[in-house]
């Protein structure tokens, strides 16, 4: 997956269904693990868009930096500035880089 994360904490985008909401969060484990999760608990199948390299004050950055799409806790409307920011971790980028 995207910067092979490992064990290392992260910072993961899990999709709600195509075109719906975006949850960001963080976990010790891996982005995959975090989708079996919390995909008990919805009924839109969930999608696992990126996961990077991470702590929680780069999970709280992202959620003060789009709060204003803010959709309910840690989930945000799928918008351009949410998915070029996932494509930029799927092209190789770091949250690091990105929040610099």
């Amino acid at each position: 997956m995207w910067g092979a994360v490992g064990t290392a904490p992260i910072v993961y985008f899990i999709q709600a269904g195509p075109g719906g909401p975006i949850k960001i969060g963080y976990s010790s484990r891996s982005g995959a693990a975090r989708l079996r999760e919390n995909q008990t608990a919805q009924a839109e199948t969930l999608i696992l868009l990126a996961e990077a390299r991470g702590t929680r004050e780069d999970e709280a950055a992202l959620h003060g930096q789009f709060n204003h799409r803010r959709v309910r806790g840690e989930w945000f409307e799928n918008c351009t500035e949410i998915q070029d920011l996932i494509a930029y971790l799927q092209d190789g980028g770091t949250l690091r880089s990105y929040l610099g």
